[in-house]
């Protein structure tokens, strides 16, 4: 596996494979229930609202016992370590997810029509946004890959991990196995969506209606398919750590082993292969090259989602900033690739963009003298709470308990939850 295993003709051919795991519980439900019944699914799975009945139930539990054991090569002081550098750096990882991470995957010509399928509606778009976050700090907070007790009893002795001082604050067990086992279900309901030929289900405004009018061309792969998928593990891998190094908190080689690992082991559990996943960081980085050389290009639907995208963080900046996100756009993912999504910043915009950054990397190290100025300040936090607050704060229908940040992060970061969602 590796490197010589990474050729185009292999990587052709993981365009036209999926996740049959996930895929056969989407089938049964589907000869079952027909289209709505995964229209079902695909809207219930985060909102949390209705059970699905109880046969339906059955396969579902099934497809989770039988996915939640981790990998056999899994290093849990690696993991915890990633989880640390995670907690110490959040409000630049939250930045570059926004900022860098999600654009890189709106760069992917071959695979951004299935993204553009899932954001016909002006709410999806904001919500796949909050559940990107919602599975990266779920997965990355301390503990987040912590087993259930009973998820792998052949090994829970060697996954247990030892006590600490912090534990009460440490992620529910099995909670981040659990969010990449969702993710799976949702990947295989959109796939299913896209690719029947029955009539729409569901209202007018429903997510699921709106993926099954799409009309995919199955001569290009698979929606959401082994090539696409382990490209986008690398965007929250390798783009986290080039992000983090953009803005001067460079990791040490051992923290970077490290969060290639960590999310290597979150690829695996999400159902990509093992021989598409990098072990270390220079294959992430070799691999994440690879597979954007393949598939990044301009596109109509990147172009939209970025915008939206930009929409909605300027929406969210105060008085001031507004002009941020498009400049640290253009700094993390570069001139070239930005002007492919339809960004592009003139002289005086470049010149600031620098400053801005600045400020992020002296508020993410702490130099208490410059942070007694208030305006200082005022700039460095208002970029990242913002962000924060709105994603695990705003009540659009789902359970806001379910995009709660977690109280190891609240206390790393912080961050202090409203009372009252924000409008």
């Amino acid at each position: 596996m590796g490197r010589e295993l990474w050729t185009d003709k292999y990587l052709d051919e993981m365009r036209f494979e999926a996740d049959p795991a996930a895929d056969s519980v989407v089938d049964a439900v589907y000869a079952s229930h027909k289209l709505d019944g995964v229209n079902r699914i695909l809207m219930n799975m985060v909102r949390n609202t209705d059970p699905p009945p109880p046969e339906v139930q059955q396969k579902i539990d099934r497809y989770f016992a039988d996915n939640s054991v981790l990998p056999a090569w899994i290093e849990l002081p690696k993991v915890e370590l990633a989880e640390d550098l995670f907690s110490r750096h959040g409000m630049l990882a939250t930045t570059i997810l926004c900022c860098a991470s999600l654009p890189e995957c709106y760069l992917d010509r071959a695979d951004v029509p299935v993204l553009a399928s899932t954001t016909q509606l002006q709410d999806h778009v904001y919500r796949r946004i909050w559940e990107t976050s919602h599975m990266v700090i779920t997965v990355m907070q301390p503990g987040g890959m912590d087993p259930a007790p009973a998820a792998a009893p052949g090994a829970q002795s060697k996954t247990r991990r030892r006590a600490k001082p912090t534990d009460d604050d440490r992620a529910a067990p099995g909670e981040g196995i659990r969010c990449c086992l969702k993710v799976r279900l949702m990947h295989a309901a959109i796939r299913h969506l896209l690719l029947a030929n029955d009539p729409p289900a569901g209202g007018k405004g429903e997510l699921g209606r709106a993926l099954a009018v799409q009309k995919w061309d199955p001569a290009s792969g698979q929606p959401i398919n082994q090539e696409s998928m382990a490209y986008v593990i690398l965007t929250f891998s390798f783009v986290g750590l080039r992000g983090l190094d953009q803005f001067g908190a460079h990791p040490t080689p051992e923290e970077r082993e490290a969060y290639v690992h960590a999310w290597s082991v979150v690829g695996h559990m999400m159902g990509v292969h093992d021989d598409l996943l990098a072990r270390n960081f220079d294959d992430a980085q070799y691999l994440f090259e690879t597979l954007k050389r393949r598939r990044a290009g301009a596109s109509k639907d990147g172009a939209a989602l970025t915008k939206a995208l930009l929409e909605w963080m300027v929406g969210v900046m105060p008085t001031g900033l507004k002009h941020v996100p498009r400049e640290l756009l253009v700094q993390l993912v570069g001139d070239k690739d930005a002007a492919m999504l339809g960004v592009r910043l003139d002289t005086d915009e470049k010149t600031e963009e620098g400053m801005v950054a600045g400020f992020l990397h002296i508020f993410e190290h702490g130099f208490s003298e410059l942070m007694e100025l208030p305006a200082a300040r005022r700039v460095a936090e208002a970029l990242f709470h913002a962000i924060v607050h709105r994603v695990w704060d705003m009540d659009k229908g789902w359970s806001r308990e379910e995009f709660a940040l977690p109280p190891s992060l609240q206390k790393s970061w912080s961050v202090k939850r409203s009372k009252a969602p924000m409008a």
